[in-house]
């Protein structure tokens, strides 16, 4: 059985890895809309992980 300290850190790990493919899909031109539908996110989700960035 998992700590809270370890459930924590695997699901900031988890965010860090969707939030920098979120980031390379928007870099390569697709925008909030499609990789929110490819991710099955919403766009105000997607914003989220970037920050205003994009």
């Amino acid at each position: 059985m998992k700590t809270y300290k370890e459930e924590n850190l695997g699901r900031l790990a988890a965010e860090s890895a969707l939030r920098s493919l979120v980031t390379q899909l928007l870099n390569s031109g697709m925008s909030l809309e499609q990789v929110g539908q490819m991710m099955n996110l919403s766009t105000v989700e997607v914003r989220r992980l970037v920050g205003e960035n994009f």
